[in-house]
């Protein structure tokens, strides 16, 4: 039965649940999970529950898991396209051929879908997507299995693509012969008893998934088998679920992921909300930032992970302006960090860093004469501005013109600004440096698309609201949504 779709019908209480079970257990018997995946989609009553422990399964769905349930339709699909073009290039048919000749064998993808009239009723999108897998998912290797309560819960598209229908006792008669057709036998009303119709009806009393008297005693002997099945394949290549981001994020974990980049410059931002995988900003590439949002959205949490981070890579030059409640005077103990909280303080930051930026811009221009520019590099200076307007309150127009000055000429040479506000702050003002800060184009907005003027992005009508922890990192006009860690400061305790 590992070469079709199958449809399983019947009464509540008649044994389709079982019949899953008992398929997929004894296909699992036979195929390691390295050759066989299963996607499972629990939409009765839980009685699939004990299989998401089967090292075959990658993924377990409730009715509830719609965002889960979209990515998976994503990932399905992407998975189709891969396989059409891979058949393509060994120029094959079907699953069978291209296993045959390929020296890396595709994995058999079952698709199971417990009550399926759930979603016929429910799930609208979910059905046509789900009649045009099983359309084209047959020959490449990806196959479902649904039982279903109802016979018109599935449409006539999809009946005519099941190849093999297992037909319990069903109340309404009729809906039997509008499946099965003219038969020589009679539905029983006896638990597991079934007609079995591939090319022809089989009359037949299927096996329990396990032995039991009743069904706990069953659960636990399928429990024990499933047990058996991962000490069985305790060595094998498992399937990746579909990912999914952790309800809590914190950065010292965060920053233990293998795909973390650790290079100088390049700020591991989060995870990405669609594929979770790390995000980064690269302040070599794109010199400055904006941190855009309400009051307590989390602007303060995402300048401490930027702080954090340059401070753990050596970042030995930050001018530091804290927001009205003084959320990072921590920092101001950090031998690097030069805590500012006064006018006078700020042009003593800025005489030192442009005297900095000076001597570097005259070693650039003798590297431009000698061409030895691409060997040159710098450390970064960074000025981190939590509360823009109150930065402001304390410049006037020779300071506001000095920091414009900064950042249209000595980026190159390492000068990195960070600012942080909510939209207000940054759409309203029309002074040099309101106005230069408006044409950075790398920013984590951590509000919804709609709700800012500063950014040119594409409308979303089914956008999400933005929750604490969560925002978009915007790069040159393309949003990405992440998750944002959270940065639980843990100064060093200097002994």
């Amino acid at each position: 039965m590992d070469d079709g779709n199958i449809g399983i019908f019947g009464s509540s209480g008649y044994g389709k649940s079982f019949t899953v079970m008992m398929l997929l257990l004894n296909l699992a018997e036979r195929k390691s999970p390295e050759q066989l995946h299963y996607y499972i989609f629990d939409f009765g009553n839980g009685t699939l529950l004990p299989l998401r422990q089967l090292p075959h399964t990658a993924d377990y769905f409730l009715m509830d898991q719609m965002r889960k349930i979209e990515k998976f339709m994503t990932i399905i699909k992407q998975e189709i396209a891969r396989r059409k073009q891979l058949f393509q290039q060994r120029e094959v048919s079907n699953i069978k051929m291209y296993n045959a000749l390929s020296s890396e064998e595709l994995p058999l993808i079952f698709i199971t879908i417990d009550n399926f009239d759930l979603v016929k009723e429910e799930m609208q999108d979910l059905e046509m997507q789900f009649t045009q897998l099983v359309r084209d998912g047959q020959s490449l290797g990806i196959y479902m299995i649904f039982t279903a309560t109802r016979v018109n819960s599935i449409r006539q598209s999809l009946m005519n693509n099941l190849k093999t229908k297992v037909v319990h006792y069903l109340m309404d008669h009729s809906e039997a012969y509008s499946i099965l057709g003219r038969t020589p036998y009679a539905l029983e009303s006896i638990p597991g008893r079934a007609i079995i119709k591939t090319d022809q009806p089989y009359f037949a009393q299927l096996f329990l998934p396990a032995e039991g008297k009743d069904d706990f005693e069953i659960f636990d002997a399928v429990k024990l088998h499933i047990q058996r099945l991962k000490n069985q394949y305790a060595d094998a290549i498992v399937p990746e679920p579909v990912p999914m981001l952790s309800s809590k994020l914190v950065l010292v974990e965060f920053m233990t992921d293998r795909r973390v980049i650790r290079e100088k410059g390049v700020i591991p931002l989060g995870l990405d909300e669609e594929f979770v995988r790390p995000v980064h900003m690269n302040f070599t590439k794109n010199k400055h930032c904006i941190v855009m949002g309400q009051t307590q959205k989390g602007k303060t949490n995402v300048v401490k992970v930027i702080l954090q981070t340059a401070l753990e890579q050596g970042v030995k030059q930050i001018g530091l302006f804290d927001s009205v409640d003084r959320s990072l005077s921590s920092y101001a103990a950090e031998e690097q960090v030069v805590y500012m909280e006064t006018k006078e303080q700020i042009i003593d930051w800025l005489d030192l860093t442009e005297e900095r930026l000076q001597r570097r811009e005259i070693k650039y221009l003798e590297a431009v004469q000698e061409g030895t520019v691409h060997s040159l590099s710098f450390a970064p200076i960074m000025l981190v501005v939590d509360g823009f307007v109150r930065f402001q309150q304390n410049l006037d127009s020779v300071l506001q013109d000095r920091i414009t000055k900064l950042m249209k000429n000595y980026s190159h040479l390492g000068f990195n600004l960070i600012v942080a506000g909510n939209n207000n702050e940054f759409s309203k003002g029309f002074d040099a440096l309101t106005t230069e800060v408006k044409q950075i184009s790398q920013a984590v907005l951590l509000m919804k698309k709609t709700e800012q003027s500063l950014f040119t992005l594409p409308y979303d009508r089914k956008e999400a609201d933005i929750n604490p922890g969560f925002g978009y990192y915007i790069k040159s006009g393309k949003e990405t949504r992440i998750q944002i860690p959270l940065c639980v400061s843990e100064r060093k305790i200097l002994t």
